[in-house]
């Protein structure tokens, strides 16, 4: 958990939960504090930790690296850092004892900050706090929203409290008693939008392992500075390294195309071409329909349906050199050009010629074959046909000779 609390009165700003100590993370507590005071700070007293230091958040003169300031410049923050290994001179720790105290230690899930804190169920020897917690909480384990809603209800109770630095007043009373600017939640998510430089490549923008586009990006080859916002990376603008704004470039997400196997036999049931259409229309997700040769003939009855086609391909029959390439990339052991040219005569389907491969490569680990020839494939292939090929028998008949 990471927060931002107001120095008066004690009051939480804002705060995440996190797996990991993370500038994303960091930065939305900040935008929920700024939010919640309505305000933006002077000065935020904050942790030395890295996340806290991240180019995002301090001052860079590197502009190669990460294009302007950090937000703190610009929203005119002044950061100060805590003294290392010093937790005496971190405010928020007290409140953080408190939370451990009155809040973590009431969760069923609670484990401990170290082996003495640890409670009795997770202690050895403790058979009748551990049956007794496994009755109780039979394996109840809260989720992240749960977790929030109950903290959210902890803090209401907080921050009733009297204020530590008025005893007179709650620590909400103090805490409403601020100055408040008016910030607007647009401004404030273009204030607090990072930088960096990137170069165009031939899909686009490269930004966190992620592919961005847009058409004014094409044939521009320059670098580039993105601006984003860590709250919404569906979308990143684009500007020129002087500082002109180019476009918007959106998130490629993969699509995945809808195949429909044997459609001749859909092709008479107009509900669910229609069906089939209305995905379509509501997903935008390409169809591909696979049949036999009378499947472009019964789509035909469709019109409306038809006439969507962008394309139609026709499957021929495997030439020789097509079934080389197969062989070449599935089976394990080679094989003369005679044998495929035997394969190509015997089998022209996929399926076939896959299970040939198969059969070629059991009778090779068998026999320590290393080169199929045609003589062995002619062997292989007789037994097949009468069905009496058991356990490799043929084939050993055949070496022996």
């Amino acid at each position: 958990m990471v927060g931002f609390l107001d120095w008066k009165s004690g009051y939480l700003c804002g705060y995440e939960i996190m797996l990991e100590e993370n500038t994303q993370y960091i930065a939305s507590a900040l935008r929920m504090a700024i939010i919640n005071l309505d305000m933006i700070p002077r000065i935020v007293y904050q942790d030395n930790g890295k996340a806290f230091k991240a180019k995002y958040f301090s001052k860079s003169t590197d502009f190669t690296e990460s294009g302007f300031n950090g937000i703190y410049t610009k929203l005119g923050i002044k950061p100060v850092y805590a003294k290392p290994y010093n937790a005496r001179a971190k405010v928020i720790e007290r409140f953080f004892r408190e939370f451990q105290e009155e809040f973590e230690k009431l969760l069923p899930t609670y484990s401990g900050s170290s082996i003495e804190a640890r409670p009795a169920h997770m202690k050895r020897n403790e058979k009748f706090h551990k049956e007794l917690y496994g009755r109780i909480n039979q394996g109840y384990i809260p989720t992240i929203e749960e977790t929030i809603r109950l903290i959210n209800c902890w803090l209401d109770y907080r921050h009733c409290q009297p204020c530590p630095n008025s005893p007179t007043q709650s620590i909400k009373q103090v805490f409403e008693g601020r100055i408040r600017q008016n910030i607007a939640k647009n401004e404030l998510d273009e204030l607090m939008m990072a930088h960096e430089i990137k170069t165009i490549h031939r899909n686009g923008i490269r930004f966190l392992n992620t592919d961005y586009y847009n058409d004014a990006l094409y044939g521009l080859k320059d670098r580039i500075m993105i601006r984003y916002s860590l709250f919404d990376l569906r979308k990143i603008k684009v500007y020129s390294t002087r500082g002109e704004y180019l476009c918007t470039a959106k998130r490629i997400t993969g699509t995945h195309p809808m195949a429909y196997h044997e459609i001749d036999y859909l092709a008479g049931d107009q509900k669910t071409i229609e069906t089939i259409r209305d995905i379509h229309d509501k997903t935008n997700v390409p169809v591909i329909f696979v049949g036999m040769t009378l499947a472009q003939k019964k789509l035909q009855r469709y019109k409306h349906l038809y006439d969507r086609l962008s394309g139609i391909v026709q499957f021929k029959s495997f030439s020789v050199s097509d079934v080389q390439e197969i062989i070449s990339q599935l089976c394990e052991i080679e094989v003369s050009e005679p044998a495929v040219g035997l394969i190509h005569n015997q089998a022209n389907r996929f399926r076939q010629i896959v299970r040939i491969i198969n059969r070629l490569e059991s009778i090779a680990k068998t026999n320590n074959i290393e080169l199929i020839d045609e003589n062995i494939l002619k062997e292989i292939l007789k037994n097949e046909s009468r069905q009496d090929f058991k356990d490799n028998k043929g084939v050993k008949q055949v070496l022996s000779r």
